[in-house]
């Protein structure tokens, strides 16, 4: 019985662990169309790029990000 639970306890541990990697959202690299790789290296460090781009309140210098809207009709 204590076996199973020590089994049970280091699978909930290991898959916790591995899980966690798998928790980010690439929503900037989907806004920017860049692939994470740009400011991640390996993830969650940033390359000087990321910093970079952190430090400038996550907006890109030299790209104007294209705005997304839903033409209602309205004026």
């Amino acid at each position: 019985m204590k076996k199973n639970i020590l089994f049970i306890s280091i699978a909930i541990f290991v898959l916790l662990v591995l899980t966690e990697s798998l928790t980010g959202m690439p929503a900037f690299a989907r806004k920017h169309k860049m692939s994470c790789n740009v400011c991640h290296n390996p993830f969650p460090r940033l390359k000087a790029y990321g910093e970079e781009f952190a430090g400038n309140g996550f907006r890109l210098a030299d790209k104007d990000v294209p705005r997304y809207y839903v033409d209602t009709g309205d004026e």
